[in-house]
């Protein structure tokens, strides 16, 4: 009985402990947006580049601008996502590697927030997990069967887009969406209304004078005849005598008499990235870490919700 209460309060010290570790400033910046917001920010994180520029904004004062600046990238990535095809890689051995990485980090944080939700979420969550384990191991067959995979995409994909769709029709995404675009076409327009440069008056220099008495000079002798009144036979010698001086001078033009070509810069500072690079984490990784959370589950969340799993998997055996 000492053993057990000993270990008992070992536990309980560990878990407190455990409860009371600092989180780290990204988690506390994540966990200031909404959780809407905070599925959608994951599909904004997939790509590296915004992840390591939300991890310099979570280090600095958490202002205002910035929040406002993170919700403009959501809602811009939302209506991108909902114009954008969707392909699915047929080939790959996982529903991970059939998606885009930023399709796959939504899902993994809807199910994060499921597994840490109440009774009803956390049925959820089994039902869902049961759902792609399915498909993994159809995946992994001999031949490979697709259709569960296609199930599980297919649902996540309707749920994330009915999410961006509430949010992009709230005020809250409305007036991000609308800033993020005001932003976007800021440069544009002004680059459209800038005044275009005058003519150099370099070019009315010497050589130019130069050039084109050299060209007045090649047009008379065409025309049969040199200064000075004298027929031209092509026996003359125009390098010899006093024509000698006449000769086309070599037009030499300096760097800065050159005309110049400027051409636009492509693409935007701020345009969002749909194709993002997949995920640092393994296949293998991010299942391990959805097993251990349902394994984390207990008293009626853990039999409800396993509930909730066998009977998904007594109607996939009995129905069709």
């Amino acid at each position: 009985m000492k053993r057990w209460l000993i270990a008992a309060s070992l536990l309980f010290c560990l878990g407190f402990a455990r409860a009371g570790q600092p989180r780290t400033p990204v988690e506390t910046f994540t966990s200031s947006f909404t959780q809407q917001e905070q599925i959608l920010l994951a599909g904004v994180l997939a790509d590296p580049q915004n992840a390591r520029e939300f991890a310099k904004d979570a280090s600095g004062p958490a202002t205002q601008a910035v929040f406002d600046k993170w919700r403009q990238r959501i809602a811009l990535f939302s209506r991108e996502y909902l114009d954008a095809p969707h392909p699915v890689d047929e080939s790959a051995r996982s529903v991970k590697d059939m998606v885009a990485a930023s399709e796959w980090q939504m899902l993994m944080t809807s199910l994060r927030m499921l597994s840490e939700g109440g009774i009803a979420d956390q049925a959820k969550f089994r039902i869902f997990l049961a759902m792609l384990d399915n498909a993994n191991d159809d995946l992994k067959a001999d031949p490979p069967d697709t259709r569960n995979a296609h199930k599980v995409i297919n649902l996540g994909r309707s749920k994330v887009s009915e999410s961006m769709k509430d949010y992009l029709s709230s005020p809250t995404g409305r007036a991000a969406l609308a800033e993020a675009l005001r932003q976007r076409q800021a440069p544009e327009q002004t680059t459209a209304a800038a005044p275009r440069p005058a003519p150099k008056p370099k070019l009315q220099t010497k050589a130019l004078a130069q050039a084109q008495a050299a060209a007045e000079q090649i047009r008379v002798s065409a025309e049969g005849s040199v200064p000075g009144g004298q027929a031209f036979d092509g026996s003359a010698n125009l390098s010899e005598g006093p024509q000698a001086e006449q000769a086309a001078p070599t037009v030499t033009l300096s760097p800065a008499e050159m005309p110049t070509l400027t051409l636009p810069a492509a693409g935007g500072a701020g345009a969002p990235r749909l194709a993002a690079p997949p995920s640092p984490r393994s296949d293998a990784q991010d299942m391990t870490e959805l097993h251990e959370r349902s394994k984390k589950v207990s008293g009626p969340k853990k039999w409800l919700a396993a509930l909730g799993a066998g009977v998904y998997r007594l109607c996939r055996l009995i129905l069709p």
